[in-house]
């Protein structure tokens, strides 16, 4: 073995394992693992290799040229470079004449970033600053695109309900629609908007929205469907139909307002539903004010109210209780004798006076 090279003798005598005993067979050792500190020598200098990969010559740019680097950072996505760059230049070159170009890309790194109210802010801040800047129509873009993935996120605070990001949507998108009035996304903001609010029982709200859509954006592609949810918004803002009239009234006329108008509208099945929803509803309430004058012994108010349930709204539930109820008032009530009173088909009857001339209430 004297030809051979040292490191080959090296690893020779190290894949041998001496014998225990002169009769002893040899065996070959078994080729250990390498050390523990060949990855972190490894993951070390991959550090050091992008750390000089990552080094960047500000001192060698000028601002303009760090500028549109961070614009190109943008272009690619690399919202964390760009920052970096845009930060530079505020705090090395206050004097920087085109600090609206740096403000601007700013707040658009920081939307890439996914830090969407924060970049909201900044483009508040950044139009309440720079009022006739080139970028209004860009930041209104942005602006709406913030707000249209806020209120879709279904995000909360510990996944508890409260601190949603889609409240924070409705504020960006309400800052967006009064600032931006003639924006040609408006009308999807306006519907986006005023479906959460429909979701979330805010129902005011959303026919304010909706009748924007309504009035406003005539060729809009959800004009149809805002018309639709305004009659469906009063409809589902009745808690009791005794108490609450007048939203019925307003359900009732812009659903019949919807069926004589959109004769080919897209969603006159749903309506027609909702119609039928609506009359058994006002069927009630005339039902449920004539029983309050029947507890009370008005039994003359009772049996106007009854027969408005029954001639009114006939083939509902409640219209055949009230001819139930009508057939058990004492006679003196009038039941049988008094033609019953014409009032305009869906409109809910003001609480009749009793025989004195006074309502209950």
């Amino acid at each position: 073995m004297r030809g051979l090279p040292l490191a080959k003798l090296l690893f020779v005598s190290s894949q041998i394992t001496r014998p225990t005993s002169p009769g002893a067979p040899r065996t070959p050792r078994v080729p250990q693992p390498s050390s523990r500190r060949t990855p972190l020598a490894l993951a070390a200098l991959t550090l050091v290799v992008a750390a000089c990969q990552s080094a960047y010559p500000y001192d060698a740019k000028t601002p303009d040229e760090i500028q549109a680097d961070a614009r190109a950072d943008i272009e690619r996505r690399d919202a964390s470079s760009a920052l970096t760059k845009l930060e530079y230049i505020r705090t090395k070159h206050p004097d920087y004449p085109d600090q609206e170009g740096v403000d601007f890309k700013h707040a658009v790194a920081k939307k890439i970033q996914g830090r969407l109210w924060k970049a909201f802010v900044e483009f508040r801040e950044f139009l309440e600053k720079y009022r006739a800047s080139s970028y209004v129509h860009e930041s209104a873009q942005h602006i709406y695109d913030i707000g249209t993935q806020l209120i879709q996120s279904r995000s909360s605070f510990l996944g508890t309900g409260i601190f949603r990001e889609a409240d924070d949507g409705v504020l960006v998108l309400t800052y967006f629609a009064e600032q931006f009035p003639n924006h040609p996304s408006l009308d999807a903001a306006l519907r986006l908007m005023a479906g959460y609010k429909f979701e979330t029982g805010d129902y005011p709200g959303a026919i304010a929205d909706y009748d924007r859509i309504v009035k406003a954006h005539l060729e809009s592609p959800w004009h149809d469907f805002a018309e639709y949810r305004i009659a469906i918004c009063h409809l589902r803002s009745v808690r009791r139909a005794d108490l609450d009239q007048s939203e019925l009234r307003k359900a009732y006329e812009a659903l019949q307002s919807y069926l004589t108008f959109r004769t080919s509208g897209m969603r006159r099945e749903e309506v027609m539903a909702a119609l039928r929803e609506c009359t058994e509803k006002l069927s009630e309430s005339e039902y449920r004010i004539g029983d309050f004058y029947r507890v009370l012994g008005k039994h003359f108010g009772a049996a106007q109210h009854f027969r408005l349930a029954a001639t009114q709204y006939p083939g509902t539930y409640w219209a055949v209780k009230a001819e139930e109820a009508l057939a058990a008032l004492p006679p003196e009530s009038g039941a049988l004798t008094e033609a019953p009173r014409t009032v305009a088909p869906g409109s809910a009857s003001r609480p009749a006076a009793d025989a004195a001339g006074t309502a209950p209430w």
